[in-house]
């Protein structure tokens, strides 16, 4: 269950901070004004985009876009040009970096406790798992992806980055 949306703009250093969570991180926006009206205007701008995309793409909420592509099982899915941009930056990187960044490697999780201890998951485990990690087991034609059945995409590695980029674009747009 999702906790409650919400923004707080404080007083700071010669600024108005405003503050949201979003995609499990706190964040906090400095607005350059005395007016703190415009401030929540600003930060709750802010905060809808960035809950929009969070929306969109988190691979934690069923039904959105990257929850059709994990559960097509093989089927092709046409994606919209946003989620589509996506993919194509998620192809260039893996291609910079020789394969080393990878929006397949999610499965990973699988096996993978991210809790802070130091327990590894079986090498067995681990194998299996590697089994369905691959841009190599994609076919991206664009506005199609194919995933092989039993793959996921994660889009963990670049969405905040993406989100961030589309909340200065708004507020861009919004004058400031």
């Amino acid at each position: 269950r999702r906790p409650a949306r919400r923004v707080s703009v404080e007083p700071g250093q010669d600024c108005l901070v405003g503050h949201f969570d979003a995609m499990a991180s706190p964040c906090e926006i400095l607005i350059e004004s005395g007016d703190r009206d415009e401030a929540v205007r600003l930060v709750e701008l802010a905060a809808g985009e960035a809950w929009r995309i969070e929306d969109k793409f988190s691979r934690y909420l069923p039904g959105n876009i990257v929850g059709q592509i994990n559960t097509s099982l093989g089927n092709a899915v046409t994606v919209d040009d946003e989620t589509a941009s996506l993919l194509d930056f998620a192809q260039t990187l893996h291609a910079l970096s020789n394969g080393r960044f990878d929006i397949t490697s999610g499965v990973l999780r699988e096996v993978w406790t991210f809790d802070g201890s130091d327990r590894l998951p079986d090498p067995q485990a681990v194998k299996n798992v590697l089994e369905r990690v691959g841009w190599d087991g994609v076919s991206w034609q664009r506005p199609e992806l194919t995933l092989r059945a039993g793959m996921e995409i994660d889009l963990g590695g670049i969405g905040k980055e993406y989100a961030v980029d589309r909340v200065a674009g708004k507020l861009r747009e919004a004058g400031t």
